[in-house]
């Protein structure tokens, strides 16, 4: 009787390990991906706080600096001061100027 005692709790003992032990390695996975997670996220935040911190400087220069204000008219809307000219090349029609003095050429 003392025997089957020892062999019925030596398996309820072993039963409790295994369990145990597959709840601690899921337990332990989760955890892992779960700082995975997290790294990653804070790696995004800290992206997005340098994409603020750079957006608050450029608005501070439009409200408080004419010349931020000048170099976006020009470049965004290519606007020009009275006597000024622009000239704009686009890189598609160069490269086909360039290939039509090649081909006269050969």
């Amino acid at each position: 009787m003392k025997k089957t005692f020892i062999y019925i709790l030596t398996g309820f003992f072993i039963i409790f390990m295994i369990i145990g032990g597959s709840m601690l390695l899921n337990s332990w996975t989760e955890l892992r991906g779960m700082r995975q997670k997290i790294a990653g996220l804070e790696e995004t935040m800290n992206r997005k706080n340098s994409e603020l911190l750079e957006l608050k400087q450029e608005v501070y220069d439009l409200k408080h600096n004419p010349e931020a204000i000048e170099t976006i008219a020009r470049e965004k809307f290519r606007l020009v001061e009275k006597g000024e000219f622009v000239y704009t090349l686009e890189e598609k029609k160069n490269k086909q100027i360039r290939n039509k003095k090649k081909e006269r050429k050969k």
